[in-house]
């Protein structure tokens, strides 16, 4: 995470340092500094998508994640279908990020409501951060 902030906040010096030469100009740098902030972005949901997955892959359920892969792709191809007429290479960048964001949050989403309704909220609440429970 802490490289998806990088990338976010520099991606000009990065791309200027690495590609800026030749035809790959000022307008180019822009274009594709654009594209990688989104794709950092998904660094973040690849993150989530990560820690979650293997929630359950530890309880022996391979399917909950495929199920959810399936349905994110599914999203992840219509939103970078229209969003690429809209915003060009960028709206693609952008349609992963939410694909893979969307995709990590169900499955945290599910194993929070799995291991709810078999441990009890109470279970939940003992490992919630004082915060969380006001």
């Amino acid at each position: 995470v802490p490289a998806a902030l990088v990338l976010i906040l520099f991606p000009e010096p990065i791309i200027r340092l690495l590609f800026q030469r030749g035809e790959f100009g000022d307008a180019s740098v822009a274009m594709v500094a654009l594209v990688l902030r989104f794709y950092a972005l998904a660094v973040v949901g690849e993150s989530l998508l990560e820690l979650t997955s293997r929630i359950f892959y530890a309880r022996h359920d391979a399917r909950t994640p495929m199920w959810v892969a399936l349905g994110s792709m599914l999203a992840r191809v219509g939103m970078m279908l229209w969003w690429n007429t809209l915003w060009g290479a960028a709206g693609i960048a952008l349609a992963y990020a939410v694909g893979v964001g969307l995709e990590g949050g169900a499955l945290y989403w599910l194993a929070r409501a799995g291991l709810a309704a078999e441990t009890g909220p109470a279970v939940l609440q003992a490992a919630t951060p004082a915060k969380e429970i006001e």
